[in-house]
This record gives C-alpha cells, sequence and structure tokens, in this order.
C-alpha cells in the first residue's frame, strides 16, 4: 500500500491503520444505536450529511484495501435504519437515501469479493 511520498508502508502499519479506522467508524455507528434524541427536519440535511460522510469513510478508506471489514461495518450500518428513522424527520427523504446509497456500496463491495466454491 502506498504511503506518504509514493514509498511503500510495511504491512503492520497498513493494519494498524485500518483498525484504527475501523475503530473511529465503529464509534460512529455504535453513537447512531445509542443516540435517542429527535432530528427535526430542518437538521435532517445535516444529519444526512453526516451519515453520508460515514458510508464514504467506509467505501473510500476501507472498501479498496479491506473489503469484508466495509462489508461488516455497511451491514452494521444498515441495521441502524430503524433506530435512526424512529428519531428523525425524513418527510424530505435525505436520510433514506444515503441507506440506500450504502446498500449500493455493499453491493458493489460484494462483487470484489473473491468467489468461494462450496465444499
Amino acid at each position: 500500500m502506498p504511503g506518504f511520498g509514493g514509498r511503500s508502508q510495511p504491512r503492520w502499519l497498513v493494519n494498524r491503520d485500518l483498525r484504527a479506522i475501523a475503530n473511529l467508524i465503529d464509534m460512529r455507528i455504535s453513537g447512531l444505536e445509542r443516540a435517542k434524541s429527535f432530528a427535526e427536519s430542518e437538521k435532517a440535511q445535516a444529519f444526512r450529511d453526516d451519515l453520508r460522510s460515514l458510508i464514504d469513510t467506509i467505501k473510500t478508506e476501507l472498501g479498496p484495501v479491506a473489503p469484508t471489514l466495509a462489508i461488516d461495518r455497511l451491514l452494521r450500518f444498515i441495521a441502524t435504519h430503524e433506530r435512526v428513522f424512529e428519531r428523525v424527520d425524513d418527510s424530505s427523504g435525505y436520510v433514506q437515501d444515503v441507506y440506500y446509497q450504502a446498500i449500493r456500496i455493499l453491493g458493489e463491495l460484494c462483487k470484489v469479493l473473491p468467489n468461494r466454491t462450496p465444499t
């Protein structure tokens, strides 16, 4: 994996960086799972932007180098939909669109997984 200045980083450093990114993503998803406050419609766009940033991070930071980690995080994110929709006024559909986008990204990442034949 290219590092600073185009030089390759040692595998242990790449793995440590991936774990750090995955941990940050996990903390943000945990926040979604625990949150209780209601977001009015005027805050829905900002909330949508925050959710979009989360799935973009999963796609761009984990997806290319660790698709399995990315898929795990996307599945966990998608599983928050019920709780999120209970606490946001999404009459505009902004938040729903982010969840649809997450499902599309999930499909794209599944295509890059190696084929496994049943034994």
